[in-house]
């Protein structure tokens, strides 16, 4: 029962203390609450002597005070409970052996530690239970038989730093006197240079390439003394691999990366404007190595426009965006025909896109003939597409007995261009039957065009062979 009232009185007080020392409001017939009058201070004791830590409360009535050693609320430990009526002190198991060799004791609701020694340096708090008061003291012991030996005070206690990136830090080492020892800073991994000297080490803004040990060192005749410290600096970085991408006709589908850095390890997601995206048939979400992937199968023009990948670990966030855009597949000419006058051809040809086609560009001339001297014309679109497959037709004026070479790209309504057919189709114009030819039919007019001299010239090289 004893231990549960402890347990109980304590963990009140530190719940008033984390809710700024608020309490429970009380009827108006009650007398005045305890009130805390001591200030928080610095104590210094040789080794052997005894030290008091004052802890002056009026008011206090049935209440106990409570005395508790540590740096930190998480790190701290009940030394004590002292009750507020009989001023009896009740410690716990593991200091329940100094207070009965007298090793700690009591006046009121004072501490006092005798025969002190290097194990009772540290921070003592004493916390008047369902108050939500609190006063700290610092201990500091300096060893007699050292007379040489520096007692430092380190700054954070914990030695362990963990800030927003662009923040301030400051580390210290010093003592508690006026006279102070030459102090010297590193940084771990770079030893040989000299960061600072002096006790304080200021970093007016901590950015991610800050973050790791720092080390201070004292030099003099007295005994080189140090500590080590870590700084951790929370940040998010996410950057596109590619801010555009282009999705080709053929494929329809596409992979869009991003790359993320970040302390604590960030947390990634994929948005659109319709909202977060989620792992589906079409979707897939992976990640390895700080790269995060978001691949898109069978894409259809609902898919495409912006995404964002949206980083956060709960201190900073970011986010990069990518977009996905469509451009037309490879044209295929299927057909040139010969109209009326002989000279005009009529050329068929198809397009698959998943963005609708605004128009296409015809880029024709003879075999041969440099790219900058060939004709482009513009066709507009004139037949609506079956799915995404465009079919369109459009006449050309070309001379007779000639060789060409026709090549068509489709256009989208944003301009996005197709790509360059593989191979040309070629195109060739008969002079005496006024027939136009293309493709595999064209390539063996030609070759037989070209043959046609050689073949004429066997006989001579027959009778020479002969001779």
């Amino acid at each position: 029962m004893l231990t549960f009232v402890l347990v109980s009185a304590l963990l009140l007080t530190v719940e008033g203390q984390s809710n700024g020392g608020t309490q429970a409001s009380r009827p108006a017939a009650r007398p005045p609450g305890p009130r805390l009058l001591t200030m928080a201070g610095r104590y210094h004791a040789h080794r052997g002597e005894s030290v008091t830590l004052p802890c002056a409360v009026s008011n206090l009535g049935r209440r106990s005070v409570f005395w508790l050693k540590g740096d930190s609320l998480q790190s701290r430990e009940l030394v004590m409970q002292i009750h507020g009526i009989r001023r009896r002190p009740v410690a716990m198991r593991q200091f329940l052996q100094d207070l009965r060799s007298g090793k700690l004791s009591t006046e009121g609701t004072n501490l006092i530690i005798n025969k002190v020694s290097a194990n009772d340096i540290g921070t003592y708090t004493c916390t008047v239970a369902w108050a939500g008061q609190s006063v700290t003291h610092v201990l500091e012991v300096t060893d007699t038989e050292s007379a040489e030996k520096v007692v430092m005070e380190y700054f954070p206690p914990s030695k362990n730093t963990t800030v927003a990136e662009g923040s301030s830090v400051t580390f210290a080492c010093r003592t508690p006197g006026v006279a102070q020892p030459s102090v010297t800073w590193y940084r771990e991994g770079a030893e040989s240079e000299v960061l600072q000297m002096g006790p304080v080490l200021q970093l007016e803004e901590a950015w991610r390439q800050d973050a790791g040990r720092y080390m201070c060192a004292t030099s003099g005749e007295a005994e080189q003394q140090g500590t080590t410290f870590t700084l951790h600096v929370q940040y998010v970085s996410v950057k596109a691999a590619v801010e555009r991408i282009e999705v080709r006709t053929e494929d329809r589908r596409a992979r869009l990366t991003c790359y993320v850095e970040g302390y604590p390890e960030p947390q990634v997601s994929w948005y659109r404007n319709s909202g977060q995206i989620s792992e589906g048939p079409r979707h897939r979400i992976s990640a390895a190595s700080g790269q995060y992937h978001l691949e898109i199968e069978q894409i259809t023009t609902e898919d495409l426009g912006e995404y964002q990948c949206y980083v956060h670990n709960g201190v900073s966030r970011d986010l990069a965006t990518v977009t996905l855009s469509a451009i037309p597949g490879q044209a295929r000419v299927l057909e040139a025909k010969q109209t009326q006058p002989p000279k005009i051809y009529n050329v068929t040809w198809t397009v698959e896109s998943v963005l609708p086609l605004r128009l296409y560009i015809l880029e024709y001339g003879k075999e041969g003939m440099p790219s900058d001297q060939r004709n482009l014309t513009y066709i507009g679109v004139t037949t609506q597409p079956r799915g995404m497959t465009y079919v369109e037709s459009g006449l050309l004026t070309l001379d007779p007995a000639s060789t060409y070479e026709l090549r068509v790209r489709g256009v989208t309504q944003d301009n996005q261009q197709g790509p360059d057919m593989t191979q040309p189709f070629i195109l060739y114009t008969d002079f005496h039957r006024g027939i136009a030819g293309g493709g595999t039919s064209a390539k063996v007019a030609r070759m037989l065009r070209t043959s046609l001299p050689i073949l004429s010239r066997l006989p001579a090289l027959a009778r020479n062979i002969l001779q």
